[in-house]
């Protein structure tokens, strides 16, 4: 008789601990995701206002350009940015 309430008290406790642990796990994985959520979304915001400001050594940089202005290509037709490849013999 105690040796089957003795077990009947382990597989309790043993899924007691069990459901814990998943209770522990999954939050932490609802916090993770709810962190990305909230980091995309505050993302998506600042690219709609067309304005990132980026920090660096203390002055903020704010950009006021269209994703099309921003998309455009910096350098001119005529200036490459890739240089010809010359294989020189040894």
């Amino acid at each position: 008789m105690f040796i089957i309430r003795f077990f009947f008290l382990a597989i309790l406790f043993l899924l007691i601990l069990c459901l814990l642990g998943a209770f522990l796990f999954f939050s932490s994985i609802r916090k993770i995701v709810k962190s990305f959520m909230s980091g995309s979304n505050s993302n998506w915001e600042k690219d709609t206002s067309h304005a990132s400001q980026n920090e660096r050594n203390g002055q903020t940089i704010t950009d006021n350009r269209t994703h099309e202005q921003r998309d455009k290509r910096i350098f001119a037709s005529d200036e490459g940015e890739y240089v010809d490849f010359e294989e020189t013999a040894d």
